[in-house]
């Protein structure tokens, strides 16, 4: 490849050289096809649930990154992880970086690091090829990513991600508060005869899906109606029933569907007297 496509950063240009030599050594094991079957998920032990939350977690292999992800989607807890070699430089050089992070946030995020030599299938998987890169992961979906030793896109990747946690916290609360009152299209029937159906039928979002969607990555945008203002919005996953999506302060948002969601639906939460969220 020629010089111009590669970065400015003599480190992050060796971690790429690097991950390319690497690659022609894996070639013919990333051209196969990856048949390696995935474990069903099991009853998490109390001695690996807290191995999981209490340090950084060292993905030795598929079944380990399996175990995590099922730890952070029982609990609504997104994952960070960083790919990493023992001859990359930059690696190294945010490190320490990557543990005060951990430290700072240990309860709010899943840590996890994968050595990128040792852990073919997954890098696969995750479609890295430079290194160090970044990956946050929400209900086993990549919701961010940055590629090099970059301490202030490692911050705004966890500030990012606290803050959707305290956003999703509220969700939930109001969820528990109002949800006597939860209109959504689907269920409509029930709300036959109320006399605020009517004003919060108008209220939904309506959500559409980008046509470069794949089964593995449903970009979507939700949009309120015209003249409709809402605090805190949100869409689930009609699947698990889990808040897949949450804004504040939006009239609409872009968000991207878990690939277990077959379909969201938006929800308005209403009262005689006001609405609090959709």
């Amino acid at each position: 490849a020629a010089a111009a496509d590669f970065p400015a950063d003599l480190e992050l240009r060796q971690a790429i050289l690097g991950a390319d030599r690497l690659s022609e050594k894996y070639l013919k094991e990333e051209n196969e096809e990856d048949h390696t079957s995935q474990s069903k998920p099991h009853t998490l032990t109390k001695e690996e649930r807290e191995a999981l939350s209490s340090s950084i977690v060292v993905v030795s292999d598929l079944e380990t990154w399996q175990k995590l992800n099922q730890h952070a989607n029982e609990n609504q807890i997104p994952v960070v992880v960083k790919f990493t070699a023992s001859w990359c430089k930059p690696c190294k050089r945010i490190a320490p970086k990557f543990e005060e992070v951990f430290k700072n946030r240990k309860g709010q995020i899943l840590f996890a690091e994968v050595d990128f030599d040792k852990n073919p299938a997954l890098r696969k998987r995750c479609r890295v090829k430079i290194l160090p890169t970044f990956q946050a992961y929400r209900l086993e979906t990549k919701v961010d990513e940055f590629a090099g030793c970059k301490e202030e896109s490692l911050d705004g990747m966890v500030e990012a991600l606290v803050t959707y946690q305290k956003m999703l916290t509220k969700a939930y609360s109001l969820e528990r508060r109002l949800g006597a009152k939860a209109y959504s299209a689907i269920e409509e029937k029930r709300w036959a005869g109320k006399p605020w159906a009517k004003k919060a039928s108008k209220l939904p979002p309506k959500i559409s899906r980008s046509s470069s969607s794949s089964s593995t990555c449903r970009e979507c945008t939700a949009v309120l109606p015209t003249g409709i203002e809402a605090r805190t919005l949100f869409v689930k996953d009609n699947n698990t029933n889990q808040i897949v999506a949450v804004c504040e302060n939006s009239a609409g948002f872009n968000f991207t569907a878990p690939r277990s969601a077959t379909r969201v639906t938006p929800y308005a939460f209403y009262n005689e007297e006001t609405y609090g969220m959709w």
